[in-house]
């Protein structure tokens, strides 16, 4: 019976101590569930910045709060001192430079701690922040490139590196490629180490160091005497044979004459201190970056707006690029020094922008599936708006799939209510000033786009006369209101957007569309039955100085001209199509300047000759009717 009651004490005791431990952890659970809640989006307690605690901060303070320290600590920058010379190495939040301090994404990183997936490293992540604290890094990105750049600008004068003998290269004929090899005798020196400079300085930012870093010179000594020089002589003879580099992508292309290439391939050593035949880093690194100054650019957002059926406002989306200046240089180096290779393409790095051109119209309009160009260099003042105004009347034209684009509607009444300025053109077999001269510039153009686009041309004309505006000659289209015209048919699946530009003097005509993989050959003209001008037109101009003479066409021979387009569709079919051109010689015409008062006067002068010479005839006449005696004749 006592043991009994003595079980059944000792059950209710267990019982009630089960109790109390599961009420515990239920107690802990919900209280660690409170406190997860209670520090939703918000940094838990101890992880510390610089010694400051974060614990109840969201992202944006976070990043605040690290801006801040760390502006406090560095203030202006990071101290480096050589003997009496001190400088500042300065840094940036969030942008492009030698020396980065990235607040926002550590801000993220930070808020992250204690929020992974594994639950029990969280909970310790938490722990260990309550009870001893999370000290975290300040994150930096360093380009040690740059930044080594930076550092022998301010103290490299105070160092006289080691120098390993190095071939020098004297160019004595520079057409012929003659050349002087010498190799200059190895030195000791001194100078800094550079690399644990950077690595100082990356210490300090990420533990918020501000203690000045002090740089002290190191004893060099060369790795490569003049006789392992020498000893390169054979590959560098191969190497310049060369006569250049050229690096390119894409379009673009960037020449290294051989000149500044000879000065450039330099004797290095490898990881074995081995000498080897290299291009210099420093020097190559100068036209790499020559080069990205045309191809570097942002990623641009695509925009597209519609008012009264015409596009008011068109950006495709472009991404962005950015040459890959370490790869390049690497890239380049192996296949011209190790492949012989003349023509390197760099590499560069894409971003694509946030809105796609896809994303903003449904009307097909993605891509450029066409280009129209012309040039009217020389074209004067009154032409070159009249060419502007045309141009602005026709960006925009939405032109739907079947539709036949004409023209000289969108170019309206071509008169001063429209803006059009007078100014020369040819009309028969005369050149005279009217509204609008200077549009068949906008013509010509026209029809190029179209040609170039594959689409089916219903109306075009060429000149009387070869214009110089519209070299080639056979690729001209001539208008005057209403007609003659340029017409073309979008054949089509997609909208056309006509976009124009004028750069310097050159005039662009896109069409925007989806292209349907059809391919479009265009063959350069030919021309022949070539006939020789007449002599220069003169013309009297008030406008200019009395004597001062302007020449406004430069004199063209007669001719025959034709090109041909050859279109294969998507589906195998084919269609060709010739155009033919012809122009009859056409005199240079020049213009000269006359004294109005003065023309005035000797049109004045000539009425009165000729009444004199009236006058006279007269005179005679009565004079002769008197004379009564025979004339004799004498056989």
């Amino acid at each position: 019976m006592d043991l009994t009651l003595k079980n059944e004490k000792s059950q209710k005791r267990l019982l009630r101590v089960a109790t109390i431990f599961i009420i515990i952890i239920l107690v802990l659970i919900i209280s660690v569930g409170i406190f997860i809640k209670y520090y939703e989006n918000k940094t838990y307690p101890g992880v510390k910045v610089n010694n400051f605690n974060l614990g109840g901060l969201d992202e944006e303070q976070v990043g605040k709060v690290v801006l801040g320290e760390f502006n406090q600590v560095f203030n202006q920058g990071i101290k480096i001192k050589f003997e009496e010379t001190e400088k500042l190495i300065p840094y940036t939040f969030e942008e492009v430079s030698t020396i980065t301090a990235k607040n926002d994404s550590m801000a993220k990183d930070i808020l992250q701690i204690g929020r992974g997936r594994n639950v029990f490293d969280n909970l310790y992540q938490i722990g260990k922040a309550l009870i001893v604290g999370k000290e975290v890094q300040m994150q930096v990105d360093i380009d040690n490139y740059l930044l080594e750049q930076q550092l022998q600008s301010e103290f490299g004068a105070f160092e006289s590196p080691a120098k390993n003998s190095q071939v020098e290269v004297e160019v004595t004929n520079e057409k012929k490629k003659e050349y002087l090899l010498t190799y200059s005798i190895e030195k000791n020196g001194q100078g800094f180490n550079y690399d644990l400079l950077v690595s100082s300085i990356e210490e300090h930012l990420e533990n918020f160091n501000n203690e000045t870093i002090v740089a002290t010179l190191e004893k060099q000594t060369p790795v490569r005497n003049q006789e392992q020089a020498q000893a390169m002589q054979e590959s560098l003879v191969e190497l310049y044979k060369i006569e250049n580099l050229t690096l390119q992508y894409k379009d673009e292309t960037y020449e290294i004459d051989w000149p500044t290439l000879s000065q450039i391939i330099v004797i290095d050593q490898d990881e074995n201190e081995e000498a080897i035949v290299k291009l210099s880093e420093q020097l190559l690194y100068g036209h790499i970056m020559s080069f990205s100054q045309t191809l570097n650019r942002e990623p641009q957002d695509a925009k597209f707006q519609i008012q009264n059926n015409r596009v008011t406002e068109f950006e495709a989306s472009l991404n962005g690029q950015e040459v890959d200046m370490e790869a390049s240089y690497e890239k380049i180096n192996q296949e011209f020094i190790n492949e012989k290779i003349i023509e390197v393409t760099v590499l560069v790095n894409e971003t694509e922008p946030k809105v796609q051109t896809s994303e903003v119209n449904d009307l097909g309009i993605t891509q450029l599936v066409g280009l129209g160009t012309s040039d009217f260099s020389g074209s004067p003042s009154n032409r070159r708006h009249n060419i502007g105004v045309g141009a602005a009347a026709l960006n925009g034209i939405l032109i739907a799939p079947g539709e036949e684009f004409k023209l000289m509607p969108y170019l309206g009444s071509i008169d001063a209510s429209n803006g059009y300025l007078p100014e020369l053109v040819i009309k028969g077999n005369e050149t005279i000033p009217e509204y609008g001269g200077g549009l068949c510039q906008i013509g010509t153009t026209v029809f190029r786009v179209a040609v170039n686009t594959g689409l089916p041309i219903t109306e075009r004309r060429n000149h009387s006369y070869r214009v110089s505006y519209y070299e080639p000659a056979g690729t001209d289209a001539t208008i005057y209101s209403p007609r003659p015209d340029v017409r073309f048919v979008n054949d089509y699946d997609s909208h056309l957007l006509l976009k124009t530009s004028i750069k310097g003097n050159i005039l662009y005509f896109e069409l925007w569309g989806t292209t349907d993989d059809r391919k479009i050959e265009v063959k350069d003209p030919v021309i022949y039955n070539i006939v020789s001008p007449g002599p220069t037109k003169i013309i009297e101009s008030e406008e200019l100085a009395p004597g001062q003479k302007k020449c406004i066409e430069s004199a063209h021979a007669g001719a025959d001209a034709y090109f041909d387009r050859i279109i294969t569709y998507a589906d195998g079919e084919v269609n060709e199509k010739r155009w033919s051109s012809h122009y009859v010689p056409w005199q240079a015409v020049c213009l000269v300047g006359v004294d109005p008062v003065a023309k005035e006067a000797e049109a004045q002068k000539l009425i009165e000759e000729e009444k004199a010479a009236e006058e006279a005839a007269k005179l005679e006449g009565t004079i002769a009717e008197e004379i009564e005696e025979p004339v004799s004749v004498v056989e």
